[in-house]
């Protein structure tokens, strides 16, 4: 990824999986991102994935690394600071 960070804001695809607290902990997340990432690389043909998470958001941060995701570094986006973690496809 572009150290920059730049070019993670500049033609990307984005998705967000809510899910309400009934159904944590029963691995519908990691259902629903092990198919969007085979989607992403078998069908929009992506060389990597970035995700954005709140940096409080430990389980998400979790759930991303065990898919695969690998820190990236943290910075400031929406106008808050984030946590990029990136996945090669």
């Amino acid at each position: 990824m572009d150290k920059s960070h730049a070019s993670v804001w500049h033609h990307t695809h984005t998705g967000r999986v809510p899910m309400a607290r009934a159904h944590w902990g029963k691995g519908l997340a990691t259902d629903a991102l092990r198919q969007a990432c085979d989607y992403a690389k078998s069908h929009l043909l992506l060389k990597e994935l970035v995700a954005v998470v709140w940096p409080a958001n430990s389980r998400s941060q979790r759930l991303l690394e065990r898919s695969g995701f690998n820190f990236e570094c943290e910075t400031h986006h929406y106008g808050r600071d984030v946590t990029l973690y990136v996945r090669p496809l």
